[in-house]
């Protein structure tokens, strides 16, 4: 992929990444994260994503480990896709989409783990949510949680702008 860059400052951040996905067995992607427990709640507003192609995501991920065929859960926006949340259930398996929501950026995300137990949300204004899904994927308890971008193009970057990122 081509060089990718994170700057941070206080809660907001801007990501640029290429990757050709976070998707089948193995991701390629942009990860700003730090060590989260066994239950704990992610909330990011996605102010933009720029690029060209049409599946490139940002949003908010737990992952066991970072290996790229690593189980995971996340929740996505994608200008020309939707609101989604996706997860990969077993090292080095399928990915697979819990549940896909109209929506489009600026879009609130939220992603909670209570257990092996998983809930996805999105807003349009931070105040009124919708769930996307649930999914239980078992993980162990010490994890990393935090901000991912990909372009879906491994030629190309794209830039994520996010804010309000708050880890509980």
């Amino acid at each position: 992929g081509l060089p990718a860059s994170t700057r941070v400052t206080g809660s907001a951040a801007e990501m640029r990444a290429s990757g050709s996905d976070i998707w089948g067995p193995a991701d390629e992607f942009r990860f700003r994260y730090a060590q989260v427990d066994t239950n704990a709640s992610l909330t990011v507003r996605v102010a933009d994503i720029e690029g060209a192609d049409v599946w490139r995501k940002a949003g908010l991920m737990i992952r066991e480990s970072l290996d790229p065929g690593s189980k995971h859960v996340m929740v996505i926006v994608s200008p020309g896709k939707g609101v989604a949340m996706q997860y990969r259930s077993a090292d080095g398996g399928v990915t697979a989409n819990a549940g896909l929501i109209p929506g489009v950026p600026p879009q609130w995300l939220r992603l909670e783990r209570v257990g092996h137990t998983f809930h996805g949300w999105a807003s349009p204004d931070g105040v009124a949510w919708t769930r996307i899904a649930m999914i239980d994927v078992p993980m162990r308890f010490a994890i990393h949680g935090g901000l991912v971008l990909t372009s879906h193009n491994n030629t190309a970057l794209a830039t994520g702008t996010f804010d309000n990122l708050m880890v509980r």
